[in-house]
């Protein structure tokens, strides 16, 4: 399911054992940012956003602990989302090969529907790029009607105190909690690789913690679940 409006249906969420994945690994975040402040922004599909609540969780049973400054509530972002594989769009992941190999040839995908990967890294990186200036404008199309009122001064007051974090401190842990294609496709910027190249590198494996401290300012530990843990 790569669609916006299918993404955020609940059906479309995680299992009990994507919800242990995701327990683990936020976990192991706890033990990597020890002394760091945290900032973690999520695509708004229902998998991925129910992988950052359980990091969040985590994170709030451990807030003794942690840095003074980490942010307690996940920042929600359209931009994280699955790369849209157009015609391919809930069929077999098998399919994800045909869109591969057209991207490692650096053939044209529109006329199958399917984002390019050039598009995918662009949108991910502008997430980063903002976190790194520390002028995250986070946003989602697919808002349930019921995020209004105090829960939506919550989520501005967390991007306001997220962004005055991220111009204050050089060492936040920025986590992306996003897709398998989009964050792999966003590793090639971090490793200087053109997007068309995302599948050189090593596997994302689900909901794991990789950790892109090559990349200029920003620390992005990119915690990744795909629809395999649904």
């Amino acid at each position: 399911v790569s669609t916006l409006n299918e993404g955020v249906d609940p059906k479309y969420g995680l299992t009990e054992l994507g919800r242990e994945q995701a327990q683990r690994a936020g976990d192991q975040l706890c033990d990597l940012a020890v002394h760091r402040p945290i900032v973690v922004l999520s695509s708004p599909f229902s998998r991925a956003l129910q992988t950052a609540e359980e990091i969040m969780a985590k994170l709030r049973n451990h807030e003794a602990s942690l840095a003074t400054g980490t942010v307690f509530e996940v920042l929600v972002d359209d931009r994280l989302r699955e790369r849209y594989f157009g015609r391919f769009d809930g069929q077999s992941s098998e399919c994800y090969n045909l869109v591969w190999e057209r991207d490692a040839s650096g053939e044209d995908t529109h006329d199958v529907g399917v984002e390019s990967a050039c598009e995918v890294s662009e949108r991910m990186l502008s997430v980063v790029r903002e976190a790194e200036r520390g002028e995250l404008k986070t946003s989602s199309s697919c808002t349930s009607a019921d995020v209004v009122g105090s829960v939506r001064r919550r989520r501005d007051d967390a991007e306001l105190r997220a962004n005055e974090l991220l111009k204050a401190r050089d060492d936040i842990v920025v986590v992306l909690v996003a897709h398998g294609d989009a964050l792999q496709i966003l590793s090639t910027a971090f490793h200087a690789l053109p997007p068309s190249s995302h599948r050189q590198l090593p596997h994302l494996n689900n909901a794991s913690l990789c950790s892109s401290r090559e990349h200029s300012r920003a620390v992005s530990t990119a915690a990744r679940i795909n629809s395999s843990s649904t």
